[in-house]
């Protein structure tokens, strides 16, 4: 596994320890996970890493999903919409990075452009395959709206589920 070497290589490694906390949280270790993701609060580390990673490749959306990522941890929230535009436009088709974007908009106070995008997804749902993850990016992270909370619902869990806010190795829960 590469995380580990890289780990092993450098424990504070932001990315390293980043991209391990999702493994361990797909494995099911999700205590694990979370106290993997607490070792990668370096935000400015890992916008430099990124932002070195997209100068070796520029066509690569990865690299920019977790710069905005850490610029949205530290309330930066125009700089996370404008990379997570950029990895739109890199992935074309990708959902991840929509889902992504519609949840910062919503952090930004854009609730329009949110809504838009979520019902981009939605739309692209219904004629191939979305991962449910994608859309319960921007429910999970906005659980404090009924809307998008209702819309988290009906799309992924049913109607009949219920949707609580967790924790999972970032501030998801902090108010913006």
């Amino acid at each position: 596994m590469e995380y580990k070497r890289a780990l092993e290589l450098n424990p504070s490694h932001s990315l390293a320890n980043s991209g391990y906390a999702g493994v361990l949280s797909n494995m099911g270790r999700h205590e694990e996970a979370i106290a993997q993701a607490r070792r990668a609060r370096r935000y400015d580390d890992s916008i430099r890493a990124c932002q070195k990673a997209v100068e070796l490749d520029p066509n690569d959306a990865g690299p920019l999903w977790w710069m905005a990522l850490s610029h949205e941890q530290k309330h930066e929230l125009s700089k996370a919409v404008a990379e997570l535009e950029k990895a739109v436009s890199l992935s074309e088709e990708g959902t991840l990075s929509r889902g992504l974007l519609a949840n910062a908009y919503a952090l930004a106070g854009e609730t329009g452009r949110a809504s838009s995008v979520l019902n981009q997804l939605k739309e692209l749902s219904r004629k191939r395959y979305v991962s449910p993850v994608d859309i319960a990016i921007v429910g999970f992270s906005n659980y404090q709206s009924q809307s998008l909370t209702t819309t988290f619902r009906s799309t992924v869990l049913g109607s009949a589920a219920t949707c609580e806010p967790c924790e999972i190795g970032c501030d998801i829960q902090r108010s913006y």
